[in-house]
């Protein structure tokens, strides 16, 4: 059985919530698609399914940005 990426929830009756691609996330974190991929797969990046595609949230960009910074080294 195959074992998928890390999945966000929502809370019932949440809106609001911001979210990015992909591309959108790699850029905002300096990393390439298949880096961000690995952090997904390394469960270090919960993604948000959506229908047929895998969203960013923006929370969990904001929250590796801040770790890379506390620790002043790469994310992967």
């Amino acid at each position: 059985m195959a074992v998928g990426p890390p999945v966000l929830f929502l809370p019932p009756g949440m809106t609001g919530l911001q979210a990015l691609t992909f591309g959108e996330a790699a850029g905002r974190l300096g990393v390439s698609g298949r880096e961000l991929a690995e952090l997904v797969v390394g469960g270090r990046l919960k993604v948000l399914p959506v229908g047929d595609v895998q969203l960013i949230p923006l929370r969990e960009v904001q929250r590796l940005t801040a770790e890379r910074e506390r620790q002043q080294g790469p994310i992967v």
